[in-house]
């Protein structure tokens, strides 16, 4: 037997879309929809228990059982979408409640049929902030251990976020989206990095007075490993975008150890070699497993070296965004050219390296920041 809701998905959707049908007469049982579809009609009855401000502009999303989603496959006769009517159905109700409904809604009511229940989410929240990283072996997103499937191999970054997050702001997950980043074991020091944090489907509105809080909270967590981060407004896709897609100089500090000895000819030879030069870089053997092997056209703005000891230089270089400095250091077995190893004619090896300073004014004139809100780790 086909209940009252199943026959309309057998006629044209602008026929179907214009019946009224209330719960009462659709009948319980029904071999098409099992039942399903006199339950999605007294949801819908109760979608106005959960306008908590009718100012805001909502949206509607539905999760139907598997059991009803296989049974579409089945009707291949019908015109119109089980999901598609139902959610029709809905939207009516919420005009009807004077609600304003959007494409990109700030709050989504989902309708789940599977436990019954109507679940209110906000629209995705985006934070611009700045982090530094005075520690190593700590990644900027989750990094699987392969060797203990369901484990990760560093603490990370996003790891930190989402479980401070969480706590304040009951979420479907956190995403980090940071501009550009350094690798697993290199500090992140100076004015510190760009990045925006996306708070995905959280479970309330944002509010700015919980910037603080959050901040308290993640940094509270990030105590342990180092990791501090300055929360500084809420943005847009826009800004988010911008983020993501700007490239900026970058000011490395590192420590290089050498095979053989060296002495100050050495030491001036490599200033000399390296101010406003272009070096070519094939993707890195350490990486090449998980990037595209490609070759690199980088600049290396300037480079001075100062030794330490016979066989110990520390080394400060501004270079374009994207440049392996590792491998500027260590050639790469010749797929970095040129490179101090190359220069010096001498084996040498990057041991400690940290970012010191980003030369990301941009973003600060561009998403038009207050003085107070830029350079918050200068």
């Amino acid at each position: 037997m086909r209940c009252s809701f199943c026959s309309l998905l057998y006629l044209d959707f602008s026929k179907a879309s214009k019946i009224k049908l209330e719960p009462k007469y659709v009948e319980d049982s029904c071999e098409e929809c099992l039942g399903n579809a006199k339950k999605a009609l007294m949801l819908i009855e109760q979608l106005d228990n959960h306008l908590e401000n009718h100012r805001r502009t909502f949206g509607i999303a539905t999760v139907l059982p598997k059991d009803l989603l296989a049974s579409e496959n089945r009707f291949l006769d019908r015109r119109v979408c089980f999901k598609a009517l139902l959610n029709h159905f809905a939207k009516n109700k919420l005009s009807k409640l004077n609600v304003s409904l959007s494409k990109t809604p700030e709050i989504l009511l989902t309708l789940n049929l599977k436990e019954n229940t109507i679940t209110r989410s906000y629209e995705n929240i985006l934070i611009l902030a700045k982090y530094l990283k005075n520690c190593r072996n700590v990644s900027q997103n989750y990094w699987p251990d392969p060797k203990n499937p369901g484990s990760y191999k560093y603490v990370s970054i996003t790891q930190i976020l989402e479980k401070s997050i969480k706590k304040i702001f009951p979420c479907k997950r956190v995403v980090l989206h940071a501009n550009g980043r350094e690798d697993v074991d290199v500090k992140m020091l100076g004015n510190g990095r760009y990045c925006a944090i996306e708070i995905v489907m959280p479970q309330r509105p944002f509010e700015e007075k919980l910037l603080k809080t959050l901040e308290e909270e993640i940094n509270n967590t990030g105590k342990e490993h180092n990791i501090t981060l300055k929360l500084i407004r809420k943005i847009n896709v826009r800004d988010l975008e911008l983020i993501k897609e700007s490239e900026f100089e970058k000011h490395y500090e590192a420590v290089v150890v050498t095979k053989h000895s060296i002495d100050e000819k050495d030491i001036d030879k490599m200033n000399n070699s390296f101010n406003n030069v272009v070096i070519s870089q094939k993707t890195p053997l350490r990486v090449i497993k998980r990037r595209a092997n490609l070759t690199r056209k980088k600049l290396i703005r300037t480079l001075c070296a100062k030794m330490l000891d016979k066989k110990t230089f520390k080394l400060y270089v501004v270079c374009q965004s994207g440049t392996y400095v590792k491998e500027l250091i260590s050639g790469d077995q010749g797929r970095t050219v040129p490179s101090i190893s190359s220069v010096l004619n001498k084996e040498c090896r990057c041991k400690k390296l940290n970012v010191v300073w980003i030369d990301d004014y941009f973003i600060d004139s561009v998403i038009r920041l207050k003085q107070d809100e830029r350079n918050v780790y200068s």
